[in-house]
């Protein structure tokens, strides 16, 4: 595993790390349900608002560059990061511009004082994400890691401040405007050098890419939204949402690992998949052996963690966790890379629809039986159905087998002691 795979994993663990403790830092430092619901209930606006087009962008961009020769990629950074401003200051406008609707329908609340403030911080934020891109394809591990370690190590003291001291909590999203506007400044110092043209093929072709993985990511995000949308129309108070989003996480090693490789590999798979196929593999191998038994040891010991760490409230959030753990068999299989890498984003979108349909129906039907664990369970099942598309379309068109990604025998081993401890779990509870 290189460098600049380890830095990226680095970076994704930094990132979900720092909103767990910030997370924490919430529950211990005394806020109520009700207004970490509210501060949840932003957290998931955020993410409906920006990470289908945020994510599809970043996408597009790491396969992208690298089939371009060098007249092509002139221009191609300061191109990639207007379209980035563009689009952060369109999503602005619309969250302004409906505040109240969205306020009322969507989230389900009268109002949330800090609603203003934090839409302005997510508009100055997203385009910061472009360095993440910008350091992976010019393969600078060293200075990703003092982006990370800028970015997201702090984050957990921008919320302990106003809370400690008491202070209007607006002042944590003032915080956080403030450290992503010093980084949009980062950004703007890096394309200065490379130099501000804009470069029209290579704009119509992001637009492109981006559209057809931000439809892929957009029906793929539906389930998360979908999810949220139940629990707001089937639960009013805020605090069920503040339980379910507490444990609806998954296991942030294996999110962390995972995303890291993907975020490393997407642009070498892209060059000759066969040839980089062994390596990718061995990683995988490394981050099932590792995060398997992470997750059992976590499994047993969920109740304990959420009132430990959180509070007592928070001690029906374990189910969820652990169900959300149950994803980790379809996560280290992680045929998506490789689809990725293909340009297959209209397959993808496919999918995905098929994907959601699922997911929707089938949380519609275990919320009934089971409340909010049911919700999570048909995410589950959802994801299952996911990765077995992907590995037809893989070993039909370019002959990869699921097997050619991960130990057979390690991870049928792994998964079955996951799903027992599971089952036991949930019944001594």
């Amino acid at each position: 595993m290189n460098s600049l795979t380890k830095t990226s994993q680095f970076l994704s663990f930094s990132r979900l790390g720092g909103a767990i403790l910030a997370g924490i830092v919430m529950a211990k430092m005394g806020l109520d349900l009700e207004t970490i619901g509210k501060i949840e209930l932003l957290f998931f606006l955020g993410k409906a608002a920006t990470a289908f087009w945020s994510d599809a962008l970043a996408k597009a961009i790491l396969p992208y560059f690298p089939k371009l020769d060098k007249s092509g990629q002139k221009g191609f950074f300061s191109t990639a990061t207007l379209l980035y401003i563009g689009l952060a200051i369109l999503t602005w406008m619309i969250l302004i511009l409906f505040k109240e609707p969205i306020l009322i329908h969507f989230l389900k609340v009268d109002s949330i004082p800090y609603y203003n403030a934090y839409v302005l911080f997510l508009a100055v934020n997203i385009p910061g994400l472009f360095l993440e891109q910008y350091y992976v394809i010019k393969e600078q591990p060293t200075k990703l890691l003092w982006y990370t370690l800028i970015s997201y190590t702090l984050y957990p003291l921008y919320f302990l401040i106003p809370i400690y001291y008491e202070i209007d909590l607006v002042y944590i999203f003032r915080i956080l405007t403030i450290i992503a506007a010093l980084r949009l400044l980062w950004v703007f110092s890096i394309v200065s050098k490379e130099g501000w043209i804009i470069n029209q093929p290579v704009l119509r072709k992001l637009l492109q890419l981006t559209t057809h993985f931000m439809a892929y990511i957009l029906v793929a995000m539906m389930a998360e939204i979908i999810d949220g949308l139940i629990i707001t129309q089937k639960y009013a108070d805020p605090e069920v949402f503040a339980i379910f989003r507490y444990g609806a996480r998954e296991l942030p090693l294996t999110t962390a690992l995972l995303s890291g490789l993907s975020m490393a590999s997407v642009s070498k798979l892209s060059g000759n998949l066969k040839d980089h196929l062994p390596s990718y593999k061995q990683s995988l191998n490394r981050v099932l052996k590792i995060t398997f038994p992470v997750a059992i040891i976590l499994m047993l010991t969920s109740q304990w963690l959420f009132t430990y760490f959180f509070s007592p409230a928070f001690r029906e959030s374990a189910m969820i966790f652990n169900t959300y753990l149950l994803i980790l068999g379809t996560r280290v299989l992680m045929p998506g890379p490789l689809v990725m890498a293909k340009l297959e984003s209209k397959y993808m979108f496919g999918v995905s629809i098929v994907e959601l349909t699922l997911n929707v129906v089938l949380s519609l039907i275990f919320v009934q039986y089971w409340g909010i664990v049911g919700i999570a369970m048909g995410t589950v099942i959802a994801n299952y159905v996911e990765k077995i598309a992907y590995f037809h379309l893989l070993k039909k068109k370019y002959n990869v087998s699921w097997k050619d990604t991960i130990d057979l025998n390690w991870f049928l081993a792994f998964w079955v002691c996951l799903h027992v401890v599971y089952v036991w779990v949930g019944i001594g509870g």
